[in-house]
């Protein structure tokens, strides 16, 4: 009798036991979780010291950049016109070039795009001359009188010399001539008198005088 009063007394408390312990055992890893607060910042971490590393760009080197690619855009904002106009009279045809299709800004070389226009010259410089050619070197108003006199006269001749020795024009008489930006075909500036970028462009230009009579 009192040996089985004993073993139901000792059920409970062992079974209390274990409970005890079960809860022992998640306090301690809730602990160790609530303790160690890397495991979910880790990734935080690793985006602070890649931002870190990005390069530091300045102000003033991000408004440099900007101002950069302006100065690049700046003389371009306008479609090139009438690149090849020709004027045809009793005596004489004129056949005016937009300098912008022959050669780079501020340059006197011949560049790639001037070929096809140059060629058209040709023929027709074979086909009705019959006493000399005039090439006629014309430019903006940008720029110093003599800067400009110097480069029209340089593009002049440089149209003369392709035609020649590119063309094959080796038997016509050619007279070169320059007029810088004495001679513009349309104003350089607007009404208002505010600048005027496809009148320069206008402006710039190569005038071939084909002399039909003789």
């Amino acid at each position: 009798m009192p040996k089985h009063y004993l073993h139901t007394r000792q059920m409970p408390r062992n079974l209390l036991f274990v409970i005890l312990l079960f809860h022992l055992h998640l306090f301690g890893s809730a602990s160790a979780a609530w303790g160690n607060p890397t495991s979910g910042t880790a990734s935080e971490a690793e985006t602070t010291r890649a931002q870190d590393t990005k390069p530091d760009i300045s102000n003033k080197e991000r408004k440099a950049a900007v101002q950069n690619l302006e100065f690049v855009i700046q003389d371009i904002d306008y479609p090139v016109i009438n690149l090849n106009t020709i004027t045809e009279s009793e005596d004489e045809i004129v056949i005016e070039l937009a300098a912008d299709i022959l050669f780079d800004f501020d340059q006197a070389k011949l560049k790639s795009s001037a070929l096809t226009s140059l060629k058209s010259v040709a023929q027709r410089i074979s086909n009705s001359a019959r006493g000399e050619i005039r090439i006629e070197g014309h430019t903006d108003s940008k720029g110093s009188d003599s800067y400009n006199q110097d480069l029209s006269e340089k593009r002049a001749r440089s149209v003369r010399d392709w035609l020649i020795n590119s063309g094959g024009l080796t038997t016509f008489q050619f007279v070169i001539k320059g007029f810088g930006e004495t001679k513009p075909a349309v104003p350089n500036e607007t009404e208002s008198g505010e600048d005027d970028p496809s009148g320069r462009q206008r402006n710039r230009r190569v005038e071939i005088i084909i002399n039909t009579k003789g």
